[in-house]
């Protein structure tokens, strides 16, 4: 039986969080508060990883849900459908009257039934144009490189050459996978209809037999070995810089500590995300000061300020950081729906409450998070004559790798 977990979030500093269990598995998270007569729903979808050969494979079944679901009655243009490193998440709004029919489109949108050969080439073909926008936004650019820095596994988006790949088959056994694998998330944010539980449950095709957990995707990262590995991304002609350390730290369990930690590096002018396992800082400098911006990151997980002041001052800038997420609906559910699919996360009032609890550093953090956590290093730069050679004579820095920036 295909378990279900919905997740309910509203505007508010901090709302109330309720836990529910629902028939047949699964969880209702409803985070209810006063806000105009508008929900915000995510249904949260865990996916296998990629097939070897054929990266993007679950970006070109997001593009065909989508469209899929723009097409859908009383969807419209509410609708969007992210891709996940862990799975989907199709986004929408709503009044609260209208979740339950909006919410059995999306169902049947998901229930099996045949694909098209054209209707997986238009897919195919808006996951290549996604594929290359996110060559042009450097976030979008530095976390996934930096993903498979880490990881080994390609950018959530694939690669040109995986999803050129893409046959009809190949996308009617994922799509099949994700519907008899592992739990369903369903979010809804802002107003809570009347009777959300049972409209959700009501909502729910069948269960679908057979099926088995998701595999959590296998990676390469462990703990750390050698010098510094960093990838240069060789873009021609561009006028600054983006460098980011990424720590991998699957050892740390408990989210809180890293989360302070991340938002010491933010007080301190670093740009710093927590992203169970990872860990990323990151700068930007003008061409020509990558070595210095990269030094500036690893001087600083060498030794962050954990001091009692310093860790105060954290530990309030975490848990405002966390608020700012809750209370926008929007913002709210996604982040919940983010913490459901990523394996072992703490929902984020959850997350709160243990932060604000955190009076001094845990005992073994600085070891896991900053001296033990395996390392990589990513730099969006034009990569000019002597570049390397100045990296490579940084303490600990060993191998560097030139990537292609590739929009083809």
């Amino acid at each position: 039986m295909t378990p279900l977990l919905v997740c309910l979030a509203v505007a508010g500093a901090p709302p109330a969080l309720q836990v529910r269990p629902l028939e047949g598995g699964g969880e209702l998270i409803a985070l209810p508060a006063p806000g105009p007569a508008w929900s915000e729903v995510r249904v949260a979808l865990p996916t296998p990883p990629d097939p070897e050969g054929r990266a993007g494979l679950g970006a070109v079944i997001a593009e065909l849900l989508d469209a899929r679901l723009t097409d859908a009655a009383g969807l419209g243009a509410t609708l969007e459908v992210q891709r996940h490193p862990e799975g989907l998440i199709i986004a929408f709004g709503a009044p609260p009257e209208a979740v339950q029919s909006n919410l059995q489109d999306v169902m049947a949108a998901l229930a099996p039934g045949p694909l098209s050969t054209p209707e997986v080439d238009r897919a195919v073909a808006a996951a290549v144009a996604a594929r290359q926008a996110s060559l042009r936004d450097d976030r979008r650019l530095l976390r996934g490189t930096l993903r498979q820095a880490l990881t080994g596994q390609a950018p959530v988006e694939g690669d040109v050459s995986g999803l050129a790949e893409v046959t009809q088959a190949d996308a009617a056994a994922f799509l099949a996978a994700v519907l008899k694998a592992g739990r369903r998330a369903v979010v809804i944010t802002g107003r809570i209809p009347a009777g959300a539980a049972a409209l959700v449950q009501d909502s729910l095709p069948p269960p679908i037999h057979g099926g088995t957990p998701a595999p959590t995707p296998k990676t390469t990262a462990g703990p750390a070995e050698g010098p510094l590995e960093l990838w240069l991304v060789d873009q021609p002609g561009r006028h600054d810089a983006r460098v980011a350390l990424g720590l991998w730290a699957p050892d740390v369990r408990a989210e809180a500590g890293p989360a302070v930690v991340a938002a010491l590096a933010a007080s301190d002018g670093i740009e710093a995300e927590w992203g169970a396992p990872v860990l990323t800082l990151a700068r930007t400098a003008t061409v020509g000061a990558e070595p210095e911006a990269l030094a500036r990151l690893l001087g600083w997980a060498k030794a962050p300020p954990l001091g009692e002041a310093a860790w105060r001052r954290g530990v309030a800038t975490a848990t405002a950081s966390v608020d700012l997420a809750l209370r926008d609906p929007r913002r709210a559910a996604d982040a919940l729906a983010s913490d459901r699919l990523d394996p072992g996360r703490t929902l984020r009032p959850v997350l709160r409450a243990r932060v604000v609890g955190l009076t001094a550093p845990p005992e073994g953090l600085a070891d896991a998070l900053l001296e033990r956590a395996r390392a990589r290093a990513v730099i969006l730069t034009d990569v000019r004559p002597g570049l390397i050679q100045r990296l490579t004579a940084l303490p600990g820095v060993g191998r560097v790798r030139v990537v292609a920036w590739d929009q083809r």
